[in-house]
């Protein structure tokens, strides 16, 4: 949390326009030895989650048992809790340690790669005792994205390495119309991180008007729509350079970038996300800075030597100049150096790192956000399930001479091959926390299978709202089912009311999830949200009620958090599902609550049958509650307070409406027919 409040308030300058140089930024420097402080304090509560960590989660949970009162939040007790809330079928994944795979083939790990991948991503796999299939009942599959009638199989278990539209941020094309959108609705200020840029072939009369007004020193970097490794990738002087009928993203040029030793640099970033509603991404400790192999000279207007100006490492490395890193221990040698590197020679240069870093973390979380209305939508036709999608992007970024980052692309398939290794270490070591991170699980595929079939068939004879119970694989896996409370929701959407107010199982279950997947994330720093968050809410094109949420509980000060640890806190009653009048009609009893009282054709009393609706997520009144024979006054169901009573089947029910007064008789079947207009 220290690492995250330290991040969140240099990450604040929303909108900067970068134009402060860093030679006399005394206070910048000041913020960033703040920064080290604080780094070095929060190896205590690190190195004590870590001894937590340790500890086997039944010494956790009876720890947690043994607790007379509520753990503070960011606590000893607190963190201890949050692990004995892990699940215990969680797969472990190590740089070092190698597992057998498991003798029952129905609990059996396995992997699927579609398309290229790469050495991190299988042996990080095999070293969890995860098998390589070509069949169907895999656990994880990393490859291209999965179409729509793809994804909608999916079993509960497995997870891809894709959302759908995805490429929303991936092309050229698409980023730029989304940032675009962004800055229409918010304002230019709302991303000043991308350099002007054109669609051709339909704006190029633009294009030609904005080139007329720079004048002829302007230099333009022509781009494909989708091309990768610097493909196509060309610098022109002006429109007369490109073809009128050319299909391709043209973007201003930064001929003032920021230099190491006399070198233009680019930063690789790479960033996780799990989920986008809620929205929670990450950024990895370490990545990567591509150098070219000549030096830069602004006065030099040789725009046709590529080796000086784009710094693709799959551009440079075929260069006689360029210079392969052969040790990872020495991370600042050659064409290619780590993000840490960086870093320190920043910090030893007297540039402000927190201030540089806070701005590139603004930009990374504004550009997920402009992608999120295509995905959302995409996630809600197509992704059967809350967690079944993952990705991790690749951010390339640069920086010019006054430390203001520009986004140069977004890549949603980034190079994981390991060439040097400095490569394998830095990529190893990232995809071992980010499958930590994701919580992939162990379980027994035909109990799986049983399952689903069971709720197929629950739902076939009726059973509009059936529930497997805490102990079923498919509980195990998804944590619980969001039972969404519409009238919370649409006042918490609307201001008129905190979303931590009175916390319902849904919000339980992702506050939950959320605390568990950053107790899982390794060197995995989060980027949103975190304290600060609520900043951004504003920036997003639909308010979503899980990010309100999310965004509430980070900036709310830990001794405020409310406690969401099980065995401390009861959730609040949710709303009728689709209905969202509980609060307001507690008093009358719904229809389904009438139904689950009265006798079935097989005798059972109306206790037991209306313990049973209660559980499947439907409003029951106390099994004392009988139906009165006798109509109320129009449009009140009657109901009055006696003894249960049993029924022969057959017997009459009487209820009166508005518009008229029926008898309905209940047939030999069990089944109660509904009342005019109404669901059932």
């Amino acid at each position: 949390d220290t690492l995250r409040s330290v991040s969140s308030s240099d990450g604040c300058d929303e909108g900067s326009t970068g134009t402060a140089a860093y030679d006399g930024a005394d206070s910048a420097r000041v913020r960033s030895d703040v920064m080290h402080q604080a780094v070095a304090a929060a190896e205590v509560p690190k190195q004590k989650q870590q001894r937590a960590a340790a500890s086997t989660p039944q010494q956790l949970r009876a720890k947690v048992s043994r607790a007379t009162s509520m753990p503070a939040h960011n606590s000893d007790e607190f963190h201890a809790a949050v692990e004995a809330m892990q699940p215990s079928n969680l797969v472990k994944f190590s740089l070092d340690e190698k597992k057998e795979k498991n003798k029952n083939k129905n609990k059996r790990l396995m992997f699927k790669i579609t398309g290229a991948s790469s050495n991190a991503v299988k042996q990080t796999l095999k070293r969890a005792g995860i098998v390589k299939t070509n069949g169907s009942s895999w656990n994880t599959l990393w490859g291209k994205v999965l179409k729509g009638n793809e994804l909608k199989v999916l079993e509960p278990y497995q997870k891809v390495n894709h959302f759908p539209g995805t490429f929303q941020l991936g092309r050229k094309d698409s980023l730029a119309r989304n940032v675009n959108k962004m800055r229409r609705i918010n304002g230019p200020d709302a991303f000043p991180y991308m350099p002007r840029t054109f669609l051709l072939p339909q704006e190029r009369e633009e294009w030609e008007q904005f080139a007329e007004e720079k004048g002829s020193t302007s230099m333009y970097i022509m781009k494909p729509n989708a091309a990768a490794r610097g493909i196509g990738i060309k610098l022109v002087t002006g429109p007369g350079s490109v073809g009128k009928d050319k299909s391709c993203v043209v973007q201003q040029y930064i001929n003032n970038p920021f230099l190491i030793n006399g070198f233009k640099f680019d930063l690789r970033l790479y960033v996780a996300v799990t989920s986008f509603d809620p929205l929670r991404a990450y950024i990895f400790h370490d990545g990567l800075a591509r150098f070219c192999t000549e030096t830069y000279d602004p006065k030099v207007k040789c725009h046709k030597n590529r080796f000086r100006h784009l710094t693709n490492y799959s551009l440079q490395k075929t260069r006689k100049a360029f210079v392969l890193n052969t040790d990872a221990e020495q991370d600042d040698v050659g064409q290619k150096w780590s993000l840490q590197a960086v870093k320190r020679w920043m910090q030893e240069h007297d540039v402000p790192v927190d201030l540089v870093f806070g701005r590139i973390h603004d930009l990374i979380i504004k550009t997920l956000i402009c992608a999120d209305p295509a995905i959302n939508t995409n996630l809600q036709l197509h992704a059967p399930h809350r967690a079944c999608c993952f990705e991790v992007f690749g951010f390339d970024v640069l920086l010019d001479d006054t430390l203001h980052p520009w986004l140069m692309e977004v890549n949603t398939c980034p190079a994981l091959n390991s060439d040097t290794p400095l490569d394998k270490k830095i990529k190893h070591s990232m995809m071992v926390d980010l499958y930590n991170m994701i919580g992939l699980q162990e379980v027994d595929k035909k109990k799986v299978k049983d399952e689903l079939d069971a709720l197929r068939s629950a739902r076939l004879t009726g059973l509009t709202n059936p529930s497997l119970g805490e102990g079923s694989e498919i509980s195990k896996i998804l944590g619980g089912k969001l039972n969404m409370d519409t009238h919370k929701r649409r006042d918490v959407v609307n201001g008129r009311e905190s979303a931590l107010k009175g916390l319902t199982e849904e919000d339980l279950i992702v506050l939950r999830e959320t605390e568990m997947e950053w107790a899982r994330r390794g060197d995995f720093q989060v980027l949103y949200p975190a304290p600060g968050a609520s900043k951004y809410l504003g920036v997003f094109e639909a308010q979503r009620y899980l990010n309100i949420l999310l965004a509430e509980y980070v900036d709310t000060p830990s001794s405020s958090k409310p406690c969401i640890l099980p065995g401390f806190v009861t959730p609040a009653p949710a709303s009728v599902p689709g209905g969202g009048l509980s609060r307001v009609m507690s008093s009358v009893t719904p229809l389904r609550s009438l139904e689950s009282q009265s006798v079935s054709s097989h005798g059972q009393s109306s206790s037991k049958i209306s313990a049973r609706r209660s559980n499947s997520g439907m409003v029951a009144p106390s099994a004392s509650t009988t139906v009165s024979r006798r109509p109320a006054s129009p449009g009140v169901l009657s109901a009055r307070h006696s003894m249960p009573s049993r029924r022969a089947a057959g017997s009459a029910l009487e209820l009166t409406t508005p518009s008229s007064k029926q008898q309905f008789s209940r047939s030999g079947s069990g089944h109660l027919p509904c009342l005019p207009g109404s669901s059932r």
